[in-house]
């Protein structure tokens, strides 16, 4: 079994790597690469010298685009992320499971974390 805090850092880092990109769980390595480049052209420090949004969003992006293209990590993410997150989402109160479905249906999976970790769900 994996380390629930493991996992659970873990799905938080892939998770959050995916938003970075704009992609959906369901992803390719192509469309990481074709991601990474399209953003990585629009914000390169070489093309904005002068702005440090354009500095901080293109490392989170080469960071997400190496968080993603490691081996194991998108493969880890799309088949232990979802058993896990949709367990614990039926385990919610009832008042707050049909938006955590919702956004687990959206593949809003930080906010789902998050809302699982004010709960005391993991």
């Amino acid at each position: 079994l994996i380390h629930k805090e493991f996992a659970k850092g873990k799905i938080a880092e892939i998770g959050m790597s995916l938003a970075t990109l704009e992609l959906k769980q369901s992803v390719r390595v192509a469309d990481i690469n074709k991601a990474f480049r399209k953003f990585s052209l629009r914000f390169h420090p070489d093309k904005n010298p002068d702005d440090v949004f354009a500095k901080e969003k293109f490392i989170r992006i080469k960071n997400a685009s190496d968080v993603l293209n490691t081996s194991g990590n998108l493969k880890f993410f799309q088949s232990y992320n979802f058993l896990y997150i949709t367990s614990a989402v039926d385990k919610l109160p009832t008042s707050i499971r049909e938006f955590a479905r919702h956004s687990l249906h959206n593949q809003d999976y930080q906010l789902i974390i998050d809302l699982l970790e004010k709960v005391g769900d993991i």
